[in-house]
């Protein structure tokens, strides 16, 4: 889908949190939730037919450690899988049906920062801005 490769394009170390800011990983780790969060936004958020899910460790201890998730978009009708950093994972099968629906967190219209920063740099390519 083009629209994830734009995202992944435009994901960057700037945008990393936590104990994936200072990981020497140079690839799509820790980059799920604000990948799929701007897609979520561009998709047309609640006016889409895709709502984001997230797997932890608690419900996926086979691909995710302690205090890890994994954030992807999911149609809860035919169950199609919209999920900008599933590379991450290589060959390992991701269990999505034990994803659990979850909101993104609730920032104002359009999404945090981090997502606009992401939506923005997409804008600006595709329009030459």
């Amino acid at each position: 889908m083009q629209i994830i490769d734009e995202i992944k394009k435009n994901l960057n170390r700037g945008l990393l949190r936590g104990k994936w800011k200072n990981s020497a990983d140079d690839n799509l780790s820790g980059h799920c939730y604000v990948a799929t969060e701007a897609l979520y936004w561009l998709l047309g958020a609640k006016q889409s037919t895709y709502r984001p899910y997230v797997l932890s460790h608690r419900t996926c201890p086979e691909l995710l450690n302690a205090g890890e998730t994994h954030w992807f978009l999911m149609n809860p009708e035919d169950h199609t899988i919209l999920d900008p950093t599933a590379e991450q994972f290589g060959a390992m099968k991701i269990p999505y049906e034990k994803a659990v629906a979850n909101g993104m967190m609730n920032y104002p219209e359009g999404g945090s920062r981090r997502a606009k920063q992401i939506i923005e740099k997409i804008s600006q390519n595709k329009f030459g801005l």
